[in-house]
């Protein structure tokens, strides 16, 4: 991922500024998960605001054109990342960013999986 937006992401995880949620990017409770913050960053950075219209179960915060749970493509090419769901394989197996988000760890522990691991992102 490029490093430049992987910084802010780490400060904006580590930064108690956003509440963290589950199963979606953002939730009508203004919760996010960790992938939701990068898009936050993204919206913040080109003057844009996250979509009003509610996705069919009320639960999410919908962006035009994109399902709730993963990186939407234009989002993932600003960031540089190579999945939608900031997979990460090891001798260990695979994991992702938004399942261990969903699983409870905190945006700390992903934050340092993230700085760990942003050249593999």
């Amino acid at each position: 991922m490029r490093q430049d937006i992987g910084r802010r992401w780490l400060k904006a995880l580590r930064s108690n500024d956003y509440a963290q949620g589950k199963n979606g990017l953002r939730d009508v409770d203004d919760k996010f998960c960790c992938l939701g913050v990068l898009c936050d960053l993204y919206f913040e950075e080109k003057g844009l605001e996250w979509a009003d219209e509610i996705t069919g179960d009320d639960r999410f915060y919908r962006i035009p054109g994109w399902g709730s749970d993963f990186l939407p493509k234009f989002v993932q090419e600003w960031a540089g990342m190579k999945t939608n769901d900031g997979e990460l394989s090891s001798n260990e197996g695979v994991t992702t960013l938004s399942s261990m988000n969903d699983d409870g760890h905190s945006f700390g522990t992903i934050a340092e999986m993230i700085e760990e691991n942003m050249d593999r992102l």
